[in-house]
Order: C-alpha cells, then structure tokens, then sequence
C-alpha cells in the first residue's frame, strides 16, 4: 500500500479512537441509571427491544454496532495482523470491554455486556466486508490475468 494511502488511514483511526473515547467516556450521560451493572448477555437489548422505541434501538442497538464496524474496517487494512479472525475478535471485544470497565470506573456509567457483544460484533461485521472486498478483488484478478 502506498505510504500516502497508509498515512490517511492512520488519521482516520486515531479521529476514530477519539470519537469513540469521547462518545463512551465524556458525552453527558442522559440515563438517570448512574454506575450500575448488566452481566446478563442479551438482557438490555431484549429490553430496548421490547420498548418498541425506534430511536432507542438505533441509539443503542445499531450505534453500538456500528462504534466498532471502522476498528474492523480499518485496522485490517492498516496491519496485516489483523487480517486474522481471531486477532480482529480479541482486539473487537477486548477493546470494548476495556471501555465498559473504564467507562464504569471513572465515568461512573454503566457496564454492559450487551455492549461489549455489540461492539465486538460490530468489529467483526468491519472485518468480514474488508475480508470480503478483498476476496473479490482477488477473484477477479485471477479471473482477468486469465481471460
């Protein structure tokens, strides 16, 4: 990859990081729940859900996917090292549970499991286009070098 191409998407990944630590660590918390806990995988998106309100399940449902998507997205095409499933997987959820516990300690919010599986979902969903892209990119390569 070109040097210039490798520069932007370092930018783009520390603008990235940025958001997301500010997003997680410093917006005003607008939930009345303070520190509290949720250790039960699904349990708060089965309650978002329930709701039935639209903006809560695109703020917490498809937001918290969608935080991660560019960690998937972007650091495959930066280290080739992420290019493994299991390095993307460890790095996706490890990352975003090491804000829940921050986010819980010092902000004083909540830490929820359900994010943490968003997240490192949201990672792999990243990781799975790139890997995707690439493959057919490689595919038709192979195909035009032969025809």
């Amino acid at each position: 990859m070109l040097a210039s191409k490798k520069r932007m998407l370092w930018i783009f990944v520390v603008v990235y990081a940025v958001m997301v630590l500010y997003i997680t660590l410093f917006s005003f918390n607008t939930y009345v729940y303070g520190k509290a806990t949720n250790i039960v995988p699904f349990a708060s998106i089965q309650l978002m859900w329930r709701s039935q309100s639209v903006l809560l399940v695109l703020k917490n449902i498809v937001g918290n996917l969608l935080l991660f998507f560019p960690f998937g997205l972007l650091l495959p095409l930066i280290f080739s090292s992420f290019q493994r499933l299991k390095t993307i997987l460890f790095v996706g959820f490890g990352g975003s549970f090491l804000i829940e516990v921050i986010q819980y300690q010092w902000a004083k919010r909540i830490f929820d499991v359900d994010d943490i599986i968003l997240n490192g979902l949201g990672a792999l969903l990243g990781w799975l286009l790139v890997m995707s892209i690439r493959s057919i990119h490689t595919l038709i390569v192979i195909n035009s070098k032969k025809g």
